[in-house]
Order: structure tokens, then sequence, then C-alpha cells
């Protein structure tokens, strides 16, 4: 009787360092998915403001019928820089 009793609680253990070893597994593919997606949207931010710090340079010269347009982009940009920084 206490040697069944030693096997269920012996058996019961196992199964639940199975479960264990299956939610870690899972766990560390979750992290480096999330890892994988933080460095993707760390380079996207850099291109990002790469793109905005270009759009805010544009120099006070007329371009056209553009011109209004290429001045509120150029506003806009230099102001997202602004607040991110």
């Amino acid at each position: 009787m206490v040697r069944t009793k030693w096997k269920a609680v012996a058996f019961d253990l196992e199964r639940k360092v199975k479960d264990l070893k299956l939610k870690i597994e899972h766990l560390e593919k979750h992290i480096r998915k999330v890892y994988f997606e933080n460095k993707l949207l760390r380079s996207e931010c850099i291109q990002l403001r790469t793109a905005l710090t270009n759009i805010s340079l544009i120099e006070d010269k007329m371009y056209g019928p553009d011109w209004e347009e290429i001045e509120e982009a150029r506003r806009i940009a230099t102001d997202a820089l602004k607040s991110s920084s």
C-alpha cells in the first residue's frame, strides 16, 4: 500500500516536471520571438529617425507648387524629432 502511494507520488512529480519543461520551452521560444521583434523595432526606429531628420533638414528654398506640402512635412518631422528626444 505504501509502495503504491510512493509510486503515485513519483508519477505525479514526473508529470509535473514534464509539464514545467514544456512551459519553459514555450517561454524560451516566446522570449526569442520578442527579442527578435524588439531588435527589428529598434532598427525601424533608427530608419524613421533618419528619415525625419532628412525631411527636417530640407533647405528653405521654394520647390515649385509642392512647397506648402514640403514645408508642412518639414514642420511635422521637426516636431516629431523634438518630442522623441
